[in-house]
């Protein structure tokens, strides 16, 4: 695009998971892409919300929009609020502490349908009814955020993003009509609902955006905040009414159509719950656990190593979690990240049974203190759940606790079973690498 610079107006999501491989467009379609926009903007000066659906990478599953407005000449120029660096050498530093920087910019419209064709995008146009006084609003707004002092803001996935940013700027120029036919409107969607939901195909960035929201993630959302997705305020747009020239209530969209249909599945209509997904596999590894347990209690020692190991993994990676779910509540400014009840299943306390666990299994002065540490982190998990039944504990994150409650238990149960057993059986020379009897009397 303009400058030199690659095209990447697309709205950022939780950068976690895979691409998802596209199918090429046909060039017939192309070609009525880049007509049909350019026609209706030659002979009605129309102001088009042009809404792109799913794309491949993370982020792009959450689709994008800009705002098509002739200029002074009659060029349609395509503004969008979706534009960043990943070369900018703060990108990453900024992205992990929530102070991503994005920017506003116009392009030639055709060359930007151009781009999205290429990458197997749906390009819905909507041409909407706005009254000539709105439309000099609207590109008198555009064109001074277009400017390099005004185009950077501090992006947020779901309060301050490529989709709110046009949704206020129609809201702006209709007087804050939208806001007002929309604000009242509760509907059935939450932030978590729709991220999950729009990441269908890509199971990593589902677990991990489940893991990482916390409690400001469920909150139900209006229509007006709904529209954080591009084709949500596509949606809710057909429902908008305004005064027309003769009085008159007519609708905010005069005119839709899909003028490029990609070759991809379509969008997910619900977000799956991953309550057996996730429950079945704690429920297995719980078990795995108990057996190993059972069998180390009866002096085998290839089972109580498997054990350790285990359970020594399983610490590390709950423990990990649960440390990054604090720091991102208390170092940095993700505001769905804070109040994570998932802290509770996921405690940074599990972290040192990566070491405790394999140490105490050959140590038995270590003993206590990995079972004392085992035992808390299961209460702990155990006290999250007996929460959800309280009201302000809002979070949707019963599959979590599925998986993870049945295996802090059956490890905190394995520590005071497998641990306390005596390291020489009766009648049995003691071997080089066990500990003396003065250590089995502890």
């Amino acid at each position: 695009m303009s400058g030199g610079r690659s095209l990447r107006s697309i709205c950022a999501a939780l950068a976690l998971g895979a691409a998802v491989a596209g199918v090429p467009a046909a060039h017939a379609q192309d070609v009525e892409a880049t007509a049909q926009p350019r026609a209706e903007a030659d002979t009605a000066k129309a102001v088009l919300l042009v809404t792109m659906g799913q794309g491949d990478a993370i982020w792009e599953r959450f689709g994008h929009n800009f705002l098509a407005v002739p200029d002074s000449t009659g060029r349609m120029v395509a503004y969008n609020w979706g534009v960043f660096d990943f070369a900018a050498p703060d990108f990453l530093s900024r992205f992990l502490l929530g102070d991503t920087k994005y920017w506003m910019e116009g392009n030639d419209l055709e060359q930007v349908l151009g781009y999205y064709r290429r990458f197997n995008r749906t390009i819905t146009v909507q041409r909407l009814a706005l009254t000539p006084a709105q439309v000099d609003s609207l590109r008198a707004f555009l064109t001074w955020n277009d400017r390099p002092e005004n185009r950077y803001y501090r992006y947020d996935y779901f309060r301050d993003n490529c989709s709110t940013r046009l949704r206020d700027a129609l809201d702006r120029a209709m007087g804050g009509e939208l806001r007002r036919q929309t604000e009242a409107r509760i509907t059935n969607a939450t932030y978590r609902s729709e991220s999950v939901r729009l990441t269908d195909e890509d199971p990593a960035s589902q677990l991990g955006i489940a893991t990482a929201l916390g409690q400001p993630g469920d909150v139900p959302l209006s229509a007006w905040e709904a529209m954080f997705v591009p084709m949500r305020l596509q949606e809710y747009l057909r429902d908008i009414r305004i005064a027309g020239a003769t009085g008159d209530t007519i609708p905010l969209v005069a005119e839709e159509r899909v003028v490029f249909q990609a070759q991809r599945a379509p969008e997910r209509a619900h977000a799956p719950s991953f309550l057996a997904e996730l429950g079945l596999p704690g429920l297995l590894a719980a078990g795995i656990i108990v057996l190993l347990a059972r069998a180390a209690a009866r002096g085998r020692r290839k089972a109580g190593v498997a054990l350790a190991a285990l359970g020594g993994f399983w610490g590390g990676v709950a423990g990990t979690i649960g440390l990054v779910l604090l720091l991102a509540w208390v170092a940095t400014r993700h505001v769905h990240w804070y109040r994570n009840e998932n802290l509770f299943q996921f405690n940074p306390l599990a972290l040192t049974l990566l070491v405790l666990l394999p140490v105490a299994w050959r140590n038995p002065r270590w003993r206590p203190a990995a079972r004392t540490v085992a035992v808390g982190v299961a209460v702990l998990s155990c006290i999250g759940a007996a929460l959800k039944f309280m009201p302000w504990m809002t979070q949707d994150n019963w599959a979590l606790i599925a998986l993870a409650l049945p295996i802090n238990v059956a490890l905190a149960w394995a520590a005071m079973t497998a641990l306390r057993v005596p390291a020489v059986q009766p009648g049995r020379a003691r071997r080089r690498d066990e500990p003396a009897p003065a250590d089995r009397r502890r």
